[in-house]
């Protein structure tokens, strides 16, 4: 069998990693308007920004083909074909994250990674796991209590881990929870830089980027400071 070697397994990792990559984002965006604009308002390859550029329906696209192709397809194939591989899998569910935040084909620049994370957790068929966080995260508390999506997005991370632990997924999905967080987190931090330094970074912008996934507190002023 294939992953019976380490070889195998290595290509599977990086197939993983090479799928996350694939650029949705610029790729909806030349489509519609011709040209590359992923460095445009937010300057973020993912759903959001592209709503912001050139507007819903693509960045409706964008959502469907990083939950959908990036995320839930090749995780449902891969815990399918290797059921009894826990581990494995769960890495390259991770690696699907990590390429589509740092991708290969735009010179590590990505998106944010809450498309294709959810995709995952669906091909994990972890779907109690998925229905609370976008029902109580994504639906109710955006909709309803407060409409800043990347707050929720932050809490349903921080989550996530948890939820693994209440519904007794086991030490491995724990530990993948985590990982998974990190990897969001760290994201968020770094945002499309290549390094932070942080002699020159204050601490409140630090936890800002983390908690909200932008430099200053206001949703508002930060959405004027990246119009195009």
């Amino acid at each position: 069998m294939l992953f019976d070697s380490y070889l195998g397994i290595v290509f599977l990792l990086m197939c993983a990693y090479f799928i996350g990559s694939l650029p949705t984002a610029s790729f909806v965006v030349n489509l519609v308007t011709g040209s590359d604009k992923r460095k445009e308002g937010t300057k973020v390859a993912g759903a959001y920004n592209v709503k912001r550029i050139v507007g819903l329906i693509p960045s409706i696209c964008v959502f469907s083909l990083d939950l959908i192709i990036k995320g839930f397809l090749p995780t449902f194939a891969v815990s399918y074909w290797i059921s009894d591989e826990t581990i494995l899998r769960l890495t390259f569910s991770l690696l699907l994250v990590v390429g589509h935040n740092w991708s290969i084909f735009l010179k590590f620049w990505g998106g944010r990674g809450i498309a294709t994370a959810l995709g995952a957790l669906l091909g994990l068929h972890l779907w109690q796991e998925t229905v609370i966080l976008v029902v109580l995260f994504g639906l109710v508390g955006k909709n309803m209590i407060h409409k800043d999506s990347a707050l929720w997005a932050f809490l349903g991370t921080i989550l996530l881990p948890g939820l693994f632990l209440v519904f007794q997924r086991g030490p491995d999905f724990i530990l993948f929870g985590i990982c998974l967080v990190l990897i969001l987190f760290l994201k968020r931090l770094f945002a499309n830089e290549k390094f932070i330094d942080i002699r020159y970074r204050d601490w409140r912008v630090m936890l800002s980027r983390i908690v909200l996934d932008r430099d200053i507190m206001s949703r508002e002023e930060w959405l004027k400071k990246s119009r195009y």
